[in-house]
C-alpha cells in the first residue's frame, strides 16, 4: 500500500529532521564567533517536513485530485472563467471518469499529444519556432495561475504539457 509506505517514510523524515534540528556547532563555523554553540540549521526543519508530508498525502488522495482537476478545468479550459485570456487554442484538460475514481484510483481521459521540446543536432533541448505559440500559451496560463487565481498546476512535466 503506497499510503502505508509513505507514512513510514514520513515518520523517518520527521525523525531525521528532529535529529538535525537538534545539532549544534561552534558559533564561528556559522559566522557567529563569540556567541557560543549555534543550531546547525536555523530553519524550521521539522515544520518543513510536516508541510511536505501533508502535501504528499493530499496528492495521494485521488478523489481530492479529481476535484482539483475539475476546478482547474472550470478556470482555464474551454468555457472556463479565464479561458478567454489564454491565447488560442487554449488549455485542454483531460476529463475525469468519476464513476471509476476513488480515494485510491484516478481515471482520466487519454489525450494524444506531441512533445513540445525537440532535440537539436548537438543534443540540446530546443523549442522549434513553430512551437513558440504553445510556449506563449504556457506562460500566459502559468501567470494567470500565479497572479490571478492562485490555483496552480504544480506538476508541469512534459507528459502534462502536450
Amino acid at each position: 500500500d503506497v499510503r502505508r509506505s509513505a507514512a513510514a517514510d514520513a515518520a523517518l523524515l520527521k525523525l531525521l529532521a528532529r535529529g538535525i534540528a537538534g545539532l549544534q556547532v561552534p558559533g564561528f563555523l556559522v559566522g557567529r564567533s563569540g556567541e557560543g554553540p549555534q543550531a546547525l540549521v536555523r530553519a524550521d526543519l521539522v515544520g518543513a517536513v510536516d508541510e511536505f508530508c501533508a502535501r504528499l498525502f493530499e496528492e495521494l488522495d485521488y478523489a481530492r485530485e479529481a476535484n482539483n482537476i475539475e476546478r482547474f478545468t472550470a478556470l482555464y479550459a474551454e468555457g472556463g472563467v479565464f479561458a478567454s485570456e489564454i491565447p488560442a487554442p487554449g488549455v485542454r484538460v483531460p476529463g475525469i471518469w468519476r464513476g471509476l475514481c476513488s480515494r485510491r484510483v484516478l481515471v482520466m481521459e487519454w489525450v494524444d499529444g506531441d512533445r513540445l521540446v525537440s532535440t537539436a543536432p548537438n543534443g540540446c533541448a530546443i523549442v522549434l519556432d513553430e512551437d513558440a505559440p504553445l510556449v506563449r500559451i504556457g506562460l500566459k496560463a502559468t501567470l494567470l495561475q500565479l497572479l490571478e487565481t492562485g490555483v496552480m498546476h504544480t506538476d508541469p512535466h512534459g507528459g502534462n504539457l502536450l
